[in-house]
């Protein structure tokens, strides 16, 4: 079904490249303003856009896809410094990574977009080799030669396949504690001699440093210096949090781009609910679109500002801490430390909100 719904999706990609030669000829027809080499090349590119893949965390990819069938040998044997599996976080670094490289043939050729693919690997290889002063000389050799609209252009497909990186590197923290607070509720063993509530998944319990890890030590430890409830209850209704929000641009990334990511972040989150459930082709082929159309709008945003920002634009910027993450954030903590609260301590410790 998967197979299919890919052939077919392909074949419509073919038409729409088709009909997009036809447009630029009939375009350069009207304003003789374009040349057969220009024609032809912006065909190239375009054609290139489906055929040749080449800018990736990993290597190339027939059809990036969120949704792939299995994860290479390469991503089996590779783990964090926790020894958990890295493959899905690998996975989707280099499925943005080619549509990023796809957005950067289509608008600037596939000379460039080599070039680009040139210093990644170059940077790859020396990576892997021994520290030593002449690490980086085939690096600077190349750079060297490189004009300034392509030193442009190299900086900004780095740039930004680091800031979808991070974007990645974000969902997959996030996915991590998802599942963390899973294995807590699915796997609980009563700890302490049985004295601590199964935890409920609301914070994460078997965390030292999580709120209700920190409760659970302090109602249910053994050694014999455990606070009240009425203590504890006290202590957590009583907390003062004050709220700096600097007027100097510590924020380097547009808010246009900040917002850009956090919707990658949501394509991912939202692909890992389909792979959960397995959803339909289609639903699967909705959020590749989704992601290459993110990801191309990224490619075509600016990075820096090109205005000096004014005291009042740099106040706005300083709201988006609270329209973004605050708003939502805080209440969600306060629901689940009020549930977590009356789970470890009774219903009558609950939060006075």
């Amino acid at each position: 079904m998967i197979s299919a719904s890919r052939a077919v999706a392909a074949a419509r990609r073919q038409a729409a490249t088709r009909t997009r030669v036809a447009s630029l000829l009939a375009t350069s027809t009207r304003s003789g303003n374009q040349s057969a080499h220009n024609i032809a090349n912006n065909c190239r590119q375009h054609n290139y856009h489906y055929q040749h893949r080449c800018f990736s965390a990993l290597s190339s990819m027939n059809e990036p896809t969120l949704f792939t069938a299995s994860s290479s040998a390469e991503d089996d044997v590779l783990s964090n410094s926790d020894g958990v599996s890295t493959s899905s976080l690998r996975s989707d670094v280099r499925t943005m990574g080619t549509l990023l490289g796809d957005a950067i043939a289509l608008h600037h050729g596939e000379d460039i977009l080599e070039k680009v693919e040139a210093l990644r690997s170059m940077a790859k290889q020396s990576r892997q080799q021994q520290q030593g002063e002449g690490r980086l000389d085939s690096m600077v050799q190349f750079v060297e030669k490189l004009s300034p609209e392509e030193l442009v252009i190299v900086s900004r497909a780095f740039a930004h396949f680091l800031g979808i990186a991070n974007a990645a590197e974000a969902h997959e923290r996030c996915r991590r504690l998802k599942m963390a607070l899973s294995n807590e509720v699915n796997d609980y063993n009563p700890a302490n001699g049985g004295k601590a509530p199964a935890p409920i998944g609301a914070l994460h319990a078997n965390k030292r440093d999580s709120t209700a890890g920190v409760m659970s030590n302090l109602l249910y430890s053994d050694d014999g210096s455990t606070p009240t409830k009425d203590e504890v209850f006290k202590s957590l209704t009583s907390q003062t949090v004050e709220i700096v929000l600097t007027a100097h641009p510590t924020q380097v990334n547009r808010r246009t781009l900040l917002e850009k990511h956090s919707r990658v972040q949501k394509i991912l989150t939202e692909a890992d609910e389909v792979r959960s459930s397995k959803g339909t082709s289609y639903r699967q082929q909705q959020l590749d679109d989704a992601l290459r159309r993110e990801i191309a709008s990224i490619w075509q945003t600016d990075e820096v500002s090109r205005v000096k920002p004014s005291p009042q634009s740099e106040a706005e910027r300083g709201t988006l801490v609270i329209e973004t993450v605050l708003w939502e954030v805080l209440p969600n903590f306060l629901r689940k430390l009020d549930a977590t609260m009356k789970s470890s301590m009774g219903d009558d410790y609950s939060l006075p909100l």
